[in-house]
């Protein structure tokens, strides 16, 4: 197996999991509230406070911390389908 369909496979087999997990969670976020049962800055800040404490005896404690700053961000930064159809 040459290098490039090495790295296409992992990608398939890690990353692309890995990303739709992301998506997924940010989606069920905003859908939680654009129903008003949550408010999505508090999660943000809670991914944010979970990163800050993460303890040292968790593996790879800071990469943990980026990826929950990450889904943070992106937390923060997505706008539900309702949102979007206001500004058209």
């Amino acid at each position: 197996m040459d290098l490039d369909n090495l790295i296409a496979q992992m990608g398939e087999t890690l990353a692309a999991p890995i990303t739709a997990q992301r998506m997924a969670f940010v989606v069920l976020v905003n859908a939680l509230h654009a129903k008003g049962l949550i408010d999505r800055s508090d999660i943000a800040g809670q991914l944010e406070a979970t990163a800050r404490a993460m303890p040292p005896e968790v593996i790879s404690p800071e990469s943990i911390s980026k990826h929950l700053y990450a889904i943070a961000e992106a937390i923060r930064t997505s706008t539900t389908q309702v949102e979007r159809n206001s500004i058209q």
